[in-house]
């Protein structure tokens, strides 16, 4: 079986996220940024032939969304733009929020990929707001046996 590793360059705050959970009144989501406050939930499936990644992305398109591969690093980040019409409805009814917890959604997700990845024949799908993207699997070579030749003087 191969690994699969999420690929975290910001590890410290994984570990505040610990504290913050355990002890009331630290609150780090303060000093993240709004970003990382949306991560959206992802499965990873492993069988013979392939790895399947199914990523949560409900009011998401595939418009809104980028999937890439660079050095076995796949990415996949949201492109989500507030549309013009909100911003200008919002200028027009010059209503103040009492609360506003829906804001502009962005998000990047990488995941570290093992070396037996066919990285030419990536596919994804998405529908119903689940992304689902299969990344073939190279099948290993079973190990060629090499026979010596001796030579006679």
């Amino acid at each position: 079986m191969k690994t699969l590793s999420l690929f975290n360059p910001r590890f410290a705050s994984d570990i505040f996220d610990v504290f913050g959970s355990n002890f009331p009144g630290f609150d780090v989501s303060q000093r993240r940024s709004p970003m990382s406050l949306a991560m959206p939930r992802t499965d990873v499936i492993e069988d013979e032939k392939n790895y399947i990644l199914e990523m949560e992305l409900p009011g998401f398109s595939e418009e809104n969304v980028n999937i890439s591969l660079n050095d076995k690093v796949l990415t996949i980040e949201s492109k989500y733009e507030k549309c013009e019409e909100t911003k200008d409805k919002d200028a027009e009814t010059e209503n103040a929020y009492l609360i506003r917890e829906r804001r502009e959604r962005r998000f990047s997700r990488s995941f570290t990929m093992p070396n037996d990845i066919d990285g030419e024949n990536i596919s994804a799908d998405f529908k119903d707001g689940l992304l689902t993207i299969n990344v073939p699997r190279i099948l290993e070579r079973a190990p060629k046996q090499i026979a010596i030749n001796a030579k006679k003087k």
